[in-house]
């Protein structure tokens, strides 16, 4: 049995239903995509936000790195190390910053700051005096020198290594 006519067909203009649902559609899905756009931003995942924060520590627990994982092309971040007692050797506790790191960031001051510092071959290593049989905290400021992702590594001499997963968009 045909449909009875509507009311639009009665109208003197062209109407192509299969065309217009076909529109609506693809309208649908952009709204759907804008609306996960949105969502994955507010997360962190194209800048800071929770989906951006990350943590990295060693087998021992000797040492620990809170960074944020996604970043922008020249923004400033901060990583926080924390080290544990047994890392400290002698008031002094060395964190070495290896080649790659240096490639991806620009060490821009840190706190407390460093009583010393020498650049070799291998990366930077930053000496920071700390009290015997404490645990101790620093933070490196830093700000995002290349574009895409790095494996950026940061470890205490002689000791655990740790390798940073970031990326920094353009």
């Amino acid at each position: 049995m045909p449909e009875p006519p509507s009311a639009a067909s009665s109208l003197p203009v062209g109407e192509d239903m299969a065309f217009q649902r076909r529109n609506w559609r693809a309208e649908r899905i952009a709204w759907s995509i804008m609306a996960a756009l949105v969502a994955a931003a507010l997360a962190g995942l194209f800048g800071t936000g929770p989906a951006s924060r990350a943590s990295v520590r060693d087998d021992a627990g000797l040492i620990t790195v809170e960074y944020d994982r996604f970043l922008r092309l020249g923004s400033q971040t901060s990583l926080r190390i924390t080290l544990a007692p047994a890392a400290i050797v002698s008031g002094h506790a060395t964190v070495e910053l290896d080649r790659d790191f240096l490639r991806t960031f620009r060490l821009e001051g840190a706190d407390p700051a460093p009583a010393s510092a020498l650049a070799g071959p291998p990366g930077l290593r930053q000496v920071f005096r700390t009290e015997p049989g404490a645990v101790a905290r620093f933070r490196l400021n830093l700000r995002a020198e290349r574009i895409g992702p790095a494996g950026a590594g940061i470890g205490l001499t002689g000791g655990p290594q740790l390798r940073l997963a970031v990326f920094v968009y353009p």
